[in-house]
């Protein structure tokens, strides 16, 4: 079972992995991080605010993420898939 001190992290990471699939780096991801800090520099901040500038800086509608992943009380379901290739050192 994850505890909810360890949730937060790995939610964070999981949505910095997706970031980095969807735009092949982390600037999008880091962006995101400087502009909530300097937005909300020592005032108060919601989980709203905080997708608020995730679907504003990386122009895509992140509902379903943080509906599953916060607000959600369902245990997600996660599907993934990968492929085994050849390489010339091995498998990649």
């Amino acid at each position: 079972m994850i505890q909810t001190y360890v949730k937060g992290p790995l939610v964070i990471n999981m949505l910095r992995e997706i970031l980095r699939i969807k735009t092949h780096g982390d600037e999008t991801f880091v962006k995101i991080l400087r502009d909530y800090v300097h937005e909300y520099n020592g005032k108060l901040a919601t989980t709203a605010d905080f997708e608020r500038i995730v679907e504003r800086d990386s122009q895509t509608d992140f509902r379903w993420f943080f509906d599953d992943w916060i607000y959600g009380a369902e245990i997600p379901t996660i599907k993934w898939n990968y492929q085994v290739v050849p390489a010339s050192n091995g498998y990649k």
